[in-house]
C-alpha cells in the first residue's frame, strides 16, 4: 500500500472520528434554559375594614336621593325624592302619594336608611305616614304632597354615600316602630366604630 493511499485513509478515519464525537455532544448537551413565565400582575387592593367604609366623604356636595313605588300595593302609590345636607345634618324630601282605588284608603309611610361606602347601615330616620282617602269623582283627597324633614347627627351625615328609602303601607304604630327601632339598633353598632371618644348613640330610639 502506498503512502499516499495511507494518508488518505487516516484523513478519513479521522473525518468519521470528529463526525461520531460532534454526535455524541449534540445529543448529552443539556438543553437551554426556558426563560420563566412573568408573574401575573397584582389585582387591586381591597380594604373593606369600619374605618374605610366609615371615611367621611366630600361633605360641601349635597346627595340626592329618588325612589319610585308605583304601585306600592292595591292602590297606593307612593314617590319620594330628596336629598341629605351633609354638611348640617338636614335630610328633607318631598314625598307623592296617590290611590288609585275606588272605596278604600290607604296610609303610606316613609323612613329613610342612611348607608356608608360599602352599604353598610350607619343611619336611619324616624319614620312619618299620610293618608290619602279613596278615589272619588267629587274630591281629591286621593292624593297628596307632603314635606317630610329630619335631622340627623353630623358625624353620620358626613360618612353617607347612599340613602334607601323606604315606603311602606302603614298597619300600625307598633309595627313601624319595631321596624325603626331594628334598623336603629344595627346603625348604632356600626356608628359607634366610627365615632371615638363615646358610648352613646346618637340615633334615637322610639318608645315600645
Amino acid at each position: 500500500m502506498s503512502l499516499k493511499t495511507r494518508l488518505t485513509r487516516l484523513a478519513i478515519a479521522a473525518a468519521l472520528g470528529l463526525s461520531m464525537l460532534g454526535m455524541n455532544t449534540s445529543a448529552t448537551a443539556a438543553p437551554p434554559p426556558r426563560v420563566p413565565a412573568p408573574l401575573p400582575a397584582p389585582g387591586p387592593v381591597t380594604d373593606n375594614s369600619p374605618i374605610t367604609c366609615g371615611a367621611p366623604v366630600n361633605s360641601s356636595q349635597n346627595l340626592s336621593f329618588q325612589k319610585r313605588s308605583w304601585p306600592l300595593t292595591g292602590g297606593l302609590n307612593m314617590n319620594t325624592n330628596g336629598r341629605v345636607t351633609r354638611n348640617s345634618g338636614m335630610v328633607d324630601a318631598t314625598v307623592h302619594i296617590y290611590n288609585s282605588y275606588w272605596g278604600t284608603g290607604y296610609t303610606g309611610s316613609v323612613m329613610l336608611l342612611l348607608r356608608d361606602n360599602c352599604g353598610g347601615l350607619i343611619g336611619v330616620t324616624e319614620p312619618a305616614r299620610w293618608g290619602v282617602e279613596a278615589k272619588a269623582w267629587f274630591w281629591n283627597a286621593n292624593e297628596r304632597h307632603e314635606h317630610y324633614v329630619a335631622r340627623v347627627d353630623q358625624r353620620i351625615t358626613s360618612r353617607v354615600a347612599s340613602v334607601e328609602v323606604i315606603h311602606n303601607r302603614y298597619t300600625t304604630g307598633e309595627n313601624m316602630k319595631a321596624s325603626y327601632n331594628a334598623a336603629r339598633d344595627i346603625a348604632c353598632i356600626n356608628i359607634l366604630k366610627l365615632i371615638n371618644g363615646t358610648d352613646i348613640c346618637p340615633i334615637p330610639q322610639l318608645s315600645r
